[in-house]
């Protein structure tokens, strides 16, 4: 197996911590959190119309979208939350903090989903590879909760925990619309139109006014949307070239290791956070834990 598609896994996964990390500093300039989530869901939908296009994909008819169930086209309402929550928690968590116990949440809603097949899923019965998963996440979990110098809420802590429920519900609504489209990427940009015009509905019938100095913010503040791209890109190329096991685990990879380098450095601006001792334990715990949850 070629390294550089683990690499590309990996380069993929620093994509998520990436734009929670600009989404963050882009509300410092915005005066409600869904302009953030707008300009994120837009530049991403552009950016795929544009490959859309480009590629010469064909788009599905019109008679076959209206015949879609209606809710399919909600996952990208379910994207929202999660990005303006993960945009809320960082400067009070850190960026690696946050995404950590999102992730451990995302994993065991997977594993109850797996368990009782909702949504007509498959079951995958628990085995003993995933309770030691399962453990090692919790043992993680409470190292970097209780990391030297810790101010963490308990509140807080179960709010980017609870998050990480929202992505299993949201990819299997989207595999669903995949299933009617039969393409991914087209299945994605119209799960980010839904999305996209809720946004502008909701700001335009509130009335949520832009801020007038909107050209002296960074320019590259409102392009978050381009990491979420190439996350959705990168994975849909790598899923069929090594499984979905090692493209997620490759992903969760990048993704902490990426979230500690931004915590530690303060890069973008956020607040430096120290790499302790028991932080370190923690991640590499949770890294235990989610190759035993892929076996």
């Amino acid at each position: 197996m070629s390294l550089y598609l683990i690499l590309m896994a990996i380069v993929a996964g620093c994509c998520i911590p990436c734009q929670g990390t600009i989404n963050a500093k882009l509300s410092e300039h915005m005066n409600h959190p869904f302009q953030v989530a707008f300009f994120s869901f837009f530049v991403a939908n552009v950016l795929i119309g544009i490959y859309l296009l480009v590629s010469g994909e064909t788009f599905p008819s019109f008679s076959t979208l209206t015949n879609i169930t209606w809710y399919l086209y909600t996952g990208g309402l379910l994207g929202i939350v999660f990005i303006t929550s993960v945009m809320l928690l960082i400067p009070k968590l850190g960026v690696a903090t946050t995404l950590s116990f999102a992730i451990v949440g995302q994993l065991v809603c997977s594993l109850i989903l797996d368990q009782i097949g909702l949504f007509g899923m498959k079951t995958h019965p628990i085995n003993l590879q995933k309770i030691i998963g399962v453990i090692c996440l919790l043992v993680g979990l409470y190292l970097i909760k209780h990391e030297k110098g810790a101010v963490h809420k308990s509140y807080w802590i179960f709010f980017a925990f609870a998050i990480g429920f929202i992505t299993p519900f949201q990819g299997n609504i989207n595999a669903e619309l995949n299933h009617y489209v039969g393409n991914p990427l087209i299945a994605t940009f119209l799960s980010f139109s839904g999305a996209t015009i809720f946004l502008s509905i909701y700001l335009l019938l509130f009335r949520v006014k832009f801020p007038a100095n909107m050209m002296n913010v960074p320019f590259y503040l409102y392009f978050s949307g381009f990491f979420g791209t190439i996350l959705i890109t990168l994975v849909l190329y790598l899923i069929p070239k090594i499984g979905v096991s090692l493209t997620v685990a490759g992903v969760i990879t990048g993704q902490l290791t990426c979230s500690v380098l931004i915590d530690r450095f303060g890069i973008l601006g956020v607040k430096k956070r120290l790499l302790t001792i028991h932080k370190v334990v923690g991640i590499l715990a949770l890294a235990v834990g989610l190759i035993f949850m892929q076996i």
